[in-house]
Formats: C-alpha cells, sequence, structure tokens
C-alpha cells in the first residue's frame, strides 16, 4: 500500500490528502488501465459545491452523479453545472435507508454531516434541519452500471453510505473515501479500521493513502485489482506534474488584470470563473 508525502513548493504546502485527490482527479483513466474515453460513470457523495465536478469533465464520455444533502449547498452545486448535460445532481443524503434524517451544520463549509459534531479541532454545530436520504442501491440510474469511481466524502457517516451501496459496489472500479483513525471528530464516527474492514469484504484492495501530517485523517483510495502504477518514482513524477500545473493557476489568480475583472464580476460568475481557470 502506497502513502503520499505532504510537499512543500515554493513555500506552498500541499498535504497529502489533497495530493491523492488531485492524482485521482488528474490520471483515473491511468488507475484504471483505460483511456479518458472509457470513463463513463462517476458518483461523487458529498459533493459540496462540485469541486472535483470540473476535472472529472476532462473525461469526454463520463457521466457525473453528484449527491449533496444540504439543500442550499445543493442550489449552488445545481447552478454551477445546469448547463451541464453530463452532470447529474441529486439533493438527497446518500444512507442506508430510504426516509429522511436530520442534518448538523457546522461553522466549517463542507463539514456538515449526518452526525453530530463530537470532539472536532476546529468546527462546532451550526444548526439541524431535516433532509432526504437514499440508498445507492435504491437509485434506478445507477442500477446495474459499471461505476468507475465511487468518492465519499461525508464527515463519519461512510458506513451508512456503504450500507446502502451492497449491490453498487460489486460494479465499482475505484473507491475513493475520506477516512479518519479515530473517528472522534463526529458523535458515532465510523473509524479507519471500520470502513476499512467493511470495503476489503467486498472484494476491493486499499492501494494508496494521504493522510494528514499526524497519520489521522485523509483518503484512501481503494481499486478491484492491484495497480502497478504504485511505486515511488511513478507517484512522485504524477504528483510533481500536478502541483506545477496547480501553481501556474496559483499564478493567474494573482495576475492584476485578473484581479480587476474578478472585481469588476458578479457573484454569481466568480464562482464559474474560478472553476473553470482551476480545472481547464
Amino acid at each position: 500500500m502506497f502513502k503520499y508525502q505532504q510537499q512543500t513548493y515554493n513555500k506552498i504546502f500541499f498535504n497529502a490528502s489533497d495530493l491523492i485527490q488531485y492524482d485521482v482527479e488528474v490520471n483515473l483513466p491511468l488507475l484504471l488501465g483505460k483511456q479518458k474515453e472509457e470513463v463513463e460513470t462517476i458518483i461523487v457523495v458529498g459533493a459540496w459545491q462540485g469541486d472535483e465536478v470540473r476535472a472529472f469533465l476532462r473525461f469526454p464520455n463520463a457521466n457525473i452523479h453528484c449527491f449533496e444533502a444540504n439543500p442550499k449547498t445543493y442550489s449552488i452545486l445545481a447552478e454551477l453545472y445546469k448547463d451541464e448535460e453530463r452532470v447529474h445532481c441529486y439533493n438527497y443524503a446518500c444512507s442506508d435507508s430510504d426516509g429522511t434524517a436530520i442534518f448538523h451544520e457546522t461553522t466549517i463549509d463542507g463539514n456538515g454531516s449526518l452526525l453530530e459534531v463530537g470532539d472536532h479541532p476546529a468546527a462546532k454545530g451550526a444548526g439541524s434541519f431535516e433532509v432526504k436520504t437514499i440508498r445507492l442501491d435504491s437509485l434506478s440510474e445507477l442500477a446495474d452500471k459499471k461505476i468507475d469511481l465511487l468518492q465519499i466524502d461525508v464527515q463519519g457517516a461512510e458506513l451508512s453510505v456503504l450500507g446502502g451501496a451492497e449491490q453498487l459496489l460489486k460494479h465499482v472500479s475505484a473507491l475513493l473515501i475520506e477516512v479518519n483513525s479515530l473517528g472522534g471528530s463526529y458523535k458515532g464516527a465510523a473509524t479507519f479500521a471500520e470502513v476499512d474492514s467493511f470495503v476489503r469484504q467486498r472484494d476491493l484492495l486499499l492501494v494508496a493513502q494521504g493522510l494528514d501530517q499526524e497519520e489521522v485523517e485523509g483518503n484512501a483510495l481503494y481499486l478491484q485489482k492491484e495497480c502497478p502504477i504504485f511505486d515511488t518514482d511513478s507517484v512522485d513524477e504524477r504528483v510533481k506534474k500536478i502541483i506545477m500545473a496547480k501553481m501556474k493557476k496559483r499564478e493567474v489568480y494573482r495576475n492584476p488584470i485578473f484581479k480587476a475583472i474578478h472585481k469588476l464580476t458578479p457573484q454569481s460568475w466568480r464562482t464559474k470563473l474560478k472553476k473553470i481557470i482551476r480545472f481547464n
């Protein structure tokens, strides 16, 4: 199992959790042994405002299914991608049952969960409200489809999502999932050991991790079979290319002309503009 390492370039820190995320976004076809035209179905659970979606749209035949529980965030997500025929947005919290549940928002954007905030190092509770829940196995649009990537970022509720996707997991080629070795940030949150045990029993192999400096939380990548490209040299080369590309995008943001245009641009277009620059 390969472990991504923290990187610093021109005094800018890139954590390992982001690096494994970037690697999957950019190199998913390589990880699956496919051409980019062969990537067809991607599921993002806990999509927030769809940061990954623009990257996945570079795979020309990919349909991206995005699930976001928070109605306000869902509205932003749906508006951002309303003109993209290959992006399908659902205002549901993925769970192990169809119905409703209480969603707990926090003081940090994108960190809401079906679980209450526990011993979180930064976030605090910021209100709760009822949301619709759905099992991934209940969605007819995904039934019996070959899933190239299932990405899950649900702040401790991972086992609930996986429990509602027993049939779907049989068709998943790659699983990228946020993990926490302690599980204490949210009450009743799954630990990495619990998630790992569940996933391994479904014939998915842990091939890589990108964890924080304390090796507590980050992302884990599972594939249906062993992948030969997770040796140190090949990953270092891919990561270097990704970092260089990110640095070029940062230079755009610092450009005085961009800053001037950005100030004059309506707020509704600013997010779109940043996403286009970030991922194209």
